[in-house]
């Protein structure tokens, strides 16, 4: 008789296998006292060693049936996970199947119960969370999950049909054709045809993961239901009871219930009692697909049976088996997104990965060949229940508005199945979105403990908290169900992604809101047209947005292009702008499905060219992006439009609106629509949507900037003539010259003395083709402020009377600075070029009276650009109703480079009051309808724009797109803000002789460090 003595230290150390010969029984007079006989003479005669509890005469029961004894009374490297008893006459007085006695229990039925209680190896519960690695040291506290024996052709099921081949037969999904050719005959299937796997709880893992244990709200408190104590294991929901029970040919681990194999996720929400709304949803992703393997396999095993004589009456044997899948980015280690047919699937039919892919485990970052992932991880699915969703569809709910949308019958709970359907037919992408904001791709990092680390679509905090969590109400545990794939936490809310409760959502759903969803989606769904992900913006659910959209009709009654308003006739002489018709194209059969027609506007007459010519969307991307952030203004924190009766808002890129009230019927607009009201009508708000971080308005037409400059506001006022000539003035490059000041950079590719004179340029800075920072011509509408710098600025516009009053108190004219200029110079074009270019050499020949003309003349320029400056302020400010009174910094620097502020507060609705520094204060009443107030600018540069969208110089009449641009807000002012007071004036450092000599000082300094 052979003895047993050669296995033990393996026992002890734990790692034993199979130690034994597989055909051959221990001799009993050998035995140690741990050791109990085969598996399955252990379970039928429990009371031998006293190692179990209770009885097994029902899992003996499964055994014999399936015809397994022999396999467990003999060979070795099993590890079985049976339940009592006791714990089978609870199952069958509560159980998904509605099985009531063993009886009852139909031959699947059985193998599920057996099989998926069984692992393929011989394995201690301190070895289950270990991980092979292809050495011969495992990963130790990595394993999740097991293979079960679970066969795949053990779970072939039979859904019948119809007898017809329109009615649906009721257990396959409604509102899925790929199911359609097999609603008269029915179909076999196996629900995916990866092996089934088992998950199991221990303490190396939770460890090794960062999961809780410690207290009734610890991560595997609230996941089982129980406390953990020491030692404890478990296997799916249900307790190992007695573990590590060692018999010749493997291990027993008591459970305290009948282990029952939930299936995937897919299965599992299926079962459920209340999640059958989301089931159903789950389902419109599911087609079965024909699966030769393993009807080759059952095939295979029928003949096999019939072989050994076994009676095989009754048993099915298809002709073909199918495999349910759900289209996905992840199923089965790749991409599902072809149907049963091999046709492509829209992207917004495609759930983030496989719920019914029984082996599913999360995509590692860097895979090695060598390591089981599969055992390591798996997924986990926040389902809401159907209270939950029913709370949020129907009347009342959040996402009722959707319903009243996509649904074909009256928004009530009898209808909401069909509505459902309904939504998904019209536009998938909205339960698409909705379910994968759901699906988290790993256990491990969504457990309750790192709820608050768990990102939405937005990749913003999900917002789970353990209060959502559904409680079961007779047990008052948390309604936690582990799948062979995945966790499945129901949840007593419906958790809509961002992109459906931000103020984007609109866009996402109203059929009649396509154009500017593409704009927004663009970069995440259309491919990257634009190149801002505008959708990730209005995504932070922090902010509070004022979003307006203007329908797909609004887009019809035409956007007038920016970039073609320096445009001519043919006649070189007529203004012929161009206007854009974008429009969301259904027939396109590729992206980008929004598209764009233009049309000349004649703007003497308003009358538009019916004329069109097909415009590439790359060409025109500066111009969508414009419409975009003129269509978002930031508020406040918990700040409403015109809560406080303001009616000025600036826009995301620093222009600026106007909106005469927040509610349907008031109105919206920005600088081209106040300025031409009659030829460009003010956009209506139509609908207004409150959402989780801001209020979106529908309006009907699209908000236009302002089409004027700064410089054409000051040229077309007849009241600004001297201001105009005073910026204009610095434009004699040859004076300024003269002057000291230069107009030859110091090094290629930086800005000249001169630039830091110059107030209105139509020349700014480019790369030129060197690839160096050079003076491009880019184009622009007139003339822009060279200090601008794609901001936002006020001007307080010194009128005649103002600049009058100035010039009494010493500020210099250009006529001045000119006299002294031609005292010394002759006023010929050809002389003074020329004597410009010596300018070097008669730096050193002047004589001493020319010499304090030079520092008088650049005493007066300093001045008068000081002053010009001074008026100017980064920020653009309006007369409201209210104005919080702050203080801003001029364009204006001291010789130290500090700029210069000046304070803006109110003395009384739509009036602004300006204080300079030496106290001086300048009111602006916007009531007044003789002074300019409140005029909306934007100086702009333009220039021409390929087909995939680059950009460079081009003349304005040429110009295709928006470089950059900068808004300014411009008031009148009847008192010079540089006004000094007192003695003081303006031309003390030339006209006071102390004064004077000091200016000649500082002068020769600045010379000769080149701060002129």
């Amino acid at each position: 008789m052979r003895k047993f003595f050669f296995c033990v230290s393996l026992v002890l150390t734990g790692l034993m296998t199979s130690c034994i010969d597989k055909n051959e029984e221990v001799d009993a007079d050998s035995r140690p006292s741990w050791l109990g006989n085969s598996i399955y003479a252990e379970l039928k005669n429990p009371s031998a060693h006293g190692l179990l509890t209770g009885t097994f005469t029902n899992y003996v029961r499964l055994i014999d049936d399936l015809g397994y004894d022999e396999v467990l009374n003999r060979t070795g490297s099993k590890t079985l996970f049976p339940a009592n008893d006791e714990a089978f006459e609870r199952f069958f007085k509560s159980n998904d199947w509605g099985v009531t006695r063993y009886e009852d229990l139909s031959t699947v039925q059985k193998k599920v119960l057996l099989y998926g209680s069984m692992i393929d190896n011989s394995l201690l519960l301190d070895m289950l969370p270990n991980v092979s690695n292809g050495s011969n040291e495992p990963m130790k506290g990595y394993g999740l999950r097991h293979f079960t024996n679970m066969s795949i052709i053990d779970s072939v099921q039979y859904l019948p049909g119809s007898g017809s081949e329109e009615v649906r037969p009721e257990q396959m999904p409604a509102n899925n054709s790929y199911w359609k050719k097999h609603y008269q005959d029915g179909v076999y299937v196996v629900s995916d045809n990866t092996q089934p796997m088992m998950v199991h709880l221990t303490r190396e893992y939770m460890i090794h993961n960062g999961i809780t244990t410690v207290g009734d709200q610890s991560d595997f408190a609230i996941l089982t239901g129980t406390p953990f104590t020491e030692g404890s294991a478990y296997i799916f929901n249900n307790r190992v009871m007695n573990g590590d029970v060692t018999c010749q040919n493997g291990y027993i681990h008591q459970m305290e219930d009948v282990m029952v194999a939930p299936g995937n996720m897919a299965q599992v929400l299926r079962q459920k009692s209340n999640t059958k709304i989301f089931s159903r949803i789950l389902d419109y992703f599911s087609a079965p697909y024909l699966d030769e393997q393993t009807t080759k396999n059952y095939h295979d095993w029928y003949e096999e049976q019939l072989k050994a004589g076994i009676d095989m009456t009754g048993v099915p044997n298809p002709a073909n088996i199918y495999q349910v899948r759900y289209l996905s980015n992840r199923s089965q280690e790749a991409v599902l997104q072809a149907d049963p047919e091999g046709t492509g699937v829209s992207g917004s039919k495609i759930l983030s990965f496989d719920p019914g892919w029984n082996t599913y485990f999360p995509k590692p970052a860097s895979n090695s060949g060598s390591v089981d992932y599969k055992t390591m991880d798996m997924g986990a699915f926040f389902v809401p229940s159907d209270q939950a969703v029913k709370q949020y569809f129907l009347p009342g709910g959040a996402g009722a508005y959707l319903i009243d949308i996509y649904g074909d019958r009256e928004n009530t709970e009898a209808n909401l199945m069909e509505n459902l359907d309904s939504l998904h037919s019209k536009n998938a992408q909205v339960l698409t979105s909705f379910t994968n904001n759901l699906m988290k791709s790993s256990f491990a990092a969504t457990v309750p403990s790192k709820f608050e680390t768990v990102n939405n679509d937005a990749s913003e905090n999900m917002g789970l908290t353990i209060g959502l969590l559904h409680r079961d109400e007779t047990t008052g545990k948390y309604d936690i169900r582990m799948a062979n794939n995945g966790a499945i936490y129901v949840l007593d809310e419906f958790i809509a992604p961002d992109e459906y409760q931000s103020v984007m959502a609109p866009a996402s759903v109203y059929p009649d809101m396509q154009v500017m969803n593409w704009m927004i989606q663009d970069g995440v769904k259309n491919g990257d047209y634009l190149g801002v992900d505008f959708k990730y913006y209005l995504l932070a659910m922090s902010a509070n947005y004022a979003f307006f959209i203007p329908s797909d009709e609004a887009f019809d009654l035409y956007y007038l292009d920016p970039a073609s308003l320096g445009h001519l006739d043919t006649d070189n002489i007529t203004p012929r702008y161009e206007v854009l018709h974008f429009f969301y194209d259904n027939t396109a059969t590729r992206q980008p499905y929004l598209a764009c027609n233009r049309h000349y506007y004649y703007p003497i007459t308003g009358e538009i060219d019916p004329t069109a010519s097909v415009v590439n969307i790359s060409q025109v991307k500066t111009q969508l992006v414009d419409i975009l952030n003129y269509h978002t203004v930031v508020l406040g924190d918990g700040e409403k439009l015109c809560d406080n009766g303001n009616h000025y808002y600036k826009t995301k890129h620093g222009g600026t609106i106007y909106v005469d009230g927040a509610s349907v019927g008031s109105h919206v607009m920005s600088g081209l629509q106040i300025d031409n009201a009659a030829q460009f009508p003010t956009p209506q708000i139509t609908q207004e949507f409150n959402e989780k971080n801001g209020v979106t308005y529908k309006i009907d037409r699209i908000i236009q900037a302002p089409n004027n400059s700064v410089y054409s506001v000051i040229d077309g006022n007849p009241q600004f003539s001297k201001f105009r000539a005073a910026c204009m003035g610095f434009n004699a490059t040859n004076i300024l010259q003269w002057a000291g000041i230069s107009k030859n950079a110091e090094k290629a590719g930086m800005p000249s003395p001169q630039d830091a004179y110059t107030i209105f340029t139509h020349t700014t800075k480019g790369i030129d083709k060197e690839g160096n920072s050079a003076d491009i011509q880019f184009a622009c509408q007139d003339y822009n402020v060279k200090m601008f710098n794609t901001y936002n600025y006020t001007l307080f516009a010194p009128d005649n009377q103002a600049m009058t009053e100035a010039e009494a108190n010493g500020l210099p004219t250009w006529t001045e600075i000119q006299a002294l200029y031609t005292k010394w110079h002759s006023t010929s074009e050809e002389e003074e070029e020329a004597e410009g270019e010596e300018e070097g050499e008669e730096a050193t020949t002047v004589s001493a009276a020319e010499q304090a003309d030079i520092v008088r003349a650049y005493e007066m320029i300093r001045t008068l650009r000081d002053f010009i400056r001074y008026h100017f302020i980064t920020n653009s400010i309006y007369a409201d109703q209210k104005v919080i009174a702050n203080t801003y910094s001029t364009l204006y620097t001291t010789s130290m480079g500090v700029a210069e502020e000046l304070t803006i507060s109110q003395d009384a609705p739509k009036t602004l009051t300006v204080t300079t520094a030496n106290g001086t204060r300048v009111t602006i009443d916007a009531n007044d309808g003789s002074k300019v107030t409140n005029r909306m600018t934007r100086d702009i540069w333009l220039g021409g724009t390929d087909s995939k969208g680059g950009f460079s110089a081009a003349a304005k009449d040429k110009a295709t797109g928006i470089l950059t641009s900068s808004f300014c807000a411009v008031h009148q002012v009847s008192t010079p803000l540089f006004t000094l007071g007192g003695n003081t004036r303006y031309d003390a450092s030339w006209t006071d002789a102390s004064a004077f000599k000091k200016a000649m000082k500082d002068y020769k300094i600045k010379k000769a460090n080149n701060e002129l």
